[in-house]
């Protein structure tokens, strides 16, 4: 809270370095924040594919400042996660079958 509150003391001056670094690097810590977040989540989680899905959440964001919409971005980055969540469902539900149980 206390971090909070001094940022936006920063924030607040015109002339402020800190200031001016936030408002031209938007993007970039945007993606750092959000990537990172999803890093910190895989390795909490042991899950190596959260790694990956944090360099494209990160790639679209930098892409976007780059070429294109941050929303198309993030759409096709969040659509190529899902796939990927489709695929592990069904090798799952392949591995592990449903087994019916007889009354």
């Amino acid at each position: 809270m206390l971090g909070l509150m001094i940022f936006t003391l920063f924030m607040v001056a015109e002339d402020n370095p800190i200031r001016t670094f936030v408002i031209q690097n938007m993007l970039i810590i945007l993606a750092v924040i959000w990537g990172g977040a999803i890093a910190l989540a895989g390795l909490s989680l042991r899950v190596k594919r959260y790694y990956l899905y944090a360099l494209m959440v990160f790639s679209a964001v930098i892409a976007s400042d780059l070429v294109g919409n941050l929303g198309i971005n993030l759409t096709v980055s969040g659509a190529l996660i899902m796939l990927a969540g489709v695929i592990v469902m069904v090798r799952f539900i392949q591995k592990y079958p449903i087994v019916m149980q007889q009354d």
